[in-house]
């Protein structure tokens, strides 16, 4: 008992060929915590009949040839000694037990609200293994909170990360910029580049660390694939069937290397499924009609979370057995307006909470901050709002239903009207002037074609011939657009709207460049830049490109022109304000100094969510969420989760 008290295993002295299976499994019977402890030899038992199937089993993907003729020298071993180390875990089993003397009575439930600054949930929200620590995406870069600190820390060099996902120690987190895999040590240290993707990871896409140090990975646009932690090439391990399937969403590990849950988009607008795929196949857990799912992920309590988007929308559980693969009772609801659940070994659960019961609306705001009165009417999920070139409508981007389409507001009528129809994501209208067109962006994630339609539905949309399309000039001959420049950085193009001309590239850096604005003359454009080390919003001339000038003085973004060109607008993402910066031209550029309008947090405005300014620069096109009180969406953390649900009767 004593050594059991004090000292660690003598791990040494096991066989060199002991399955990887049983090495974890021995670690786990006899870890001192109990709380990282095997609760249950039965549990045990699967594990060795496991291994016994298959002493591979601890890989994701299949084992190299050397491997699996070990496994086979190993097999008669391990089976004619079964006996021995199952009685052998047990006695370990019970003498551990003996030092935390007394059971403990069952933990309470406790449901905790935490709200992050700037966060953006759609990129990804992950509970450690172990319970103690968040990873999430806010302020387009990847933070950690322990819950041992009051503050969270931003992690180096993550700018643009989607999707992180914790390795199995918590040591570890990997995410994905644009179109490479990376990792990155959570308690100090740069990221590492580990692996190229076949396109850009999207929102849709996941990211799993299995419990043999590879990762599961979907980007949402493709098939599902494996890599090592370590580094190397994506290796497909189930394709896209062309015929019936779109595309694999949300890859997510199960635990011991048993199989990789994924939601699937079939071709011509098909119920979403949950499936999972093995080695040795696929099956469907969770089909039905007209419903759509999104971030299955398995929780220790024996369930599958996920999330319903249609009918009876919220984060729902569905029983599982882990040993045997198989759904094993009805799901039911765990919460309503939820989304993204994460869960740990020890029963915390998280998730995003409050996505879909927050309403905005459009407003106009004077230059004091004054909230003078609404614009059509309310939404969800309101962002990037563009005034047409009359100022009569407004191009906005809406989650109605669920998925992202563009509307047009009548500002007179107050009426709305959807304007796009396609199932991808169709995002951030941009006016066509002299054409009464609307140009936008449709994909799900990275740097999406970009596509023109009239505004009056009239006609089916053309794809533009550039990505990402943000701003065209008053005379209507050049729109303005974002490309993937490579590694962490974007560029700026323009495209002529004459002819069949091809895009042509205006800015190519080291730095990433975006949210092209060009002025009314069509001679300056304004650009955001993180050249400096932070975003700041520069000035060049155009086309010439000639020339540098910083216009803001602290993290901004978003640059917008009065009507007249004699002033910029930008977000001051650093303290939450509006700033204006006068410009002038003649003889030369000349900028004033920047000057605080007012403070955006005050009357629940929501500029990171895009913005636009009257043509008289006296009025701010904005969201803001209808019920100020309500906040944004926050991360929900339950501790013991299923306490609460234990012995209700089902519907």
């Amino acid at each position: 008992i004593g050594a059991i008290l004090h000292k660690e295993p003598a791990w040494a002295a096991l066989a060199s060929d002991t399955p990887p299976t049983i090495q974890l499994l021995l670690r786990r019977c006899l870890a001192k915590d109990s709380e990282k402890r095997l609760r249950d030899i039965g549990d045990a038992r699967i594990e060795l009949d496991q291994a016994i199937t298959d002493p591979t089993s601890s890989s994701f993907g299949l084992a190299t040839a050397a491997v699996a003729e070990a496994a086979r020298s190993s097999r008669r071993r391990l089976s004619s000694s079964l006996l021995l180390v199952l009685l052998a875990l047990t006695a370990a089993t019970a003498s551990v037990a003996t030092w935390k003397l007394k059971p403990k009575r069952d933990a309470p439930v406790r449901k905790l609200l935490l709200s992050v600054k700037d966060f953006e949930p759609g990129k990804g929200v992950v509970i450690s293994p172990d319970g103690r620590s968040i990873a999430f995406v806010a302020d387009d870069h990847l933070w950690v909170r322990n819950f041992d600190h009051l503050e969270p820390r931003k992690l180096p060099d993550t700018k643009g990360a989607l999707q992180p996902a914790w390795s199995p120690r918590g040591t570890h987190l990997a995410f994905a910029i644009k179109e490479k895999l990376w990792t990155v040590p959570v308690e100090g240290g740069r990221p590492t580049a580990i692996a190229a993707l076949p396109g850009p990871m999207l929102r849709v896409g996941g990211i799993s660390w299995t419990d043999n140090g590879m990762l599961a990975v979907s980007t949402g646009d493709a098939d599902l694939y494996e890599v090592s932690s370590r580094g190397g090439e994506l290796r497909t391990v189930l394709e896209v069937d062309p015929i019936t399937e779109e595309d694999f969403h949300h890859a997510a590990a199960l635990p011991e290397n048993r199989g990789v849950l994924f939601t699937i988009h079939k071709k011509g607008g098909g119920p979403d499924k949950i499936e999972l795929w093995t080695p040795g196949g696929r099956k469907t857990l969770l089909q039905l009609d007209g419903e759509r799912f999104d971030n299955p992920v398995y929780a220790p309590t024996g369930h599958i979370l996920y999330a319903r988007a249609t009918t009876t929308p919220g984060l729902w559980a569905m029983p599982f057995s882990l040993s045997r693969l198989e759904v094993t009772g009805a799901p039911f609801l765990v919460a309503p307006d939820a989304a993204a659940a994460s869960a740990a070994r020890d029963g915390t659960l998280i998730f995003v909470h409050g996505t879909r019961s927050i309403l905005s609306r459009l407003v106009w705001v004077n230059r004091n901050g004054e909230v003078e009165g609404p614009v059509g009417q309310p939404q969800r999920g309101l962002r990037s709002p563009r005034l047409s070139p009359d100022g009569t409508r407004v191009a906005v981007e809406a989650s109605e239903p669920d998925v992202k389409y563009i509307w047009i507001h009548d500002i007179e009528r107050g009426t709305k009207t959807r304007f796009t129809f396609s199932k991808a994501y169709e995002t951030r209208p941009v006016w066509i002037f002299g054409r009464d067109a609307v140009a936008y962006s449709a994909g799900s994630g990275g740097r999406s074609p970009g596509w023109i339609k009239p505004a009056d539905g009239s006609d089916e949309p053309v794809e533009l011939g550039i990505t990402e399309p943000r701003s065209c000039s008053r005379d209507g001959k050049y729109v303005f657009g974002v490309v993937d420049g490579g590694e962490t950085r974007d560029d700026i193009l323009y495209l002529p709207l004459d002819g069949d001309a091809s895009p042509v590239t205006f800015l190519d850096s080291p730095a990433s460049e975006g949210f092209p604005s060009i002025s009314p003359d069509g001679k300056l454009l304004a650009y955001e830049s993180d050249e400096s080390g932070s975003d700041q919003v520069f000035l060049t001339q155009f086309p010439s490109g000639e020339g540098k000038w910083q216009v803001s003085v602290s993290t901004a973004s978003q640059p917008r022109w009065s009507g007249t060109g004699e002033e910029l607008f930008y977000y001051d993402f650093s303290f939450g304000r509006m700033m204006a910066v006068s410009v002038k031209t003649d003889p030369a550029v000349q900028l004033g100094t920047p000057v605080k309008l007012f403070d955006t947090r005050a009357a629940g405005l929501s500029p990171i969510a895009g913005f636009d300014v009257a043509p008289d620069g006296q009025r701010f096109l904005m969201i803001q969420v209808t019920d100020p009180d309500a906040g944004e969406a926050a991360i929900a953390i339950y501790e013991n989760w299923f306490a609460e649900f234990k012995g209700r009767p089902r519907l």
